[in-house]
């Protein structure tokens, strides 16, 4: 949701999620910035995401820390849920997110509202350790 309360466009079809439509995003959200490359550093699903911006747009990124998942080069032969599911079974967490009907009862208000924060200034919520020098920089 953005700051100003307007709900903002997110593709519902699946696919529109694949890494090159993500990286897409990517590019399109450091352009927005108006910068030409970016220091990445990425955690977990979203190092896997990072991985393929560096493959598919080498020239946006100057470095990258991916911290928790090293590089994995794509088997064109398997897809990674396939792979996923033959090591770990279906019900592997990556596996069980293939299912959009599992998470389709989720209540809505709860989804909406997860990412705001209580006063909708979240460096104002933050504990003060977080944002001592946010707050210096706001001053």
């Amino acid at each position: 949701m953005a700051s100003d309360g307007v709900i903002t466009h997110r593709n519902v079809d699946v696919n529109g999620y694949t890494a090159l439509h993500v990286v897409g995003d990517l590019v399109a959200l450091v352009d927005s910035l108006g910068q030409k490359q970016v220091f990445v550093v990425a955690h977990d699903w979203g190092a896997l995401i990072a991985w393929s911006l560096c493959l598919f747009r080498p020239d946006r990124v100057k470095a990258l820390v991916a911290l928790s998942v090293a590089f994995n080069p794509r088997n064109p032969a398997v897809k990674p849920v396939d792979a996923f599911r033959a090591l770990y079974g279906d019900d592997y967490y990556v596996c069980r997110f293939q299912k959009s009907c599992i998470y389709s009862s989720l209540d809505k208000r709860i989804v909406q509202h997860a990412a705001q924060s209580p006063t909708d200034d979240p460096i104002k919520d933050a504990p003060s350790t977080i944002t001592d020098n946010q707050r210096s920089i706001q001053k």
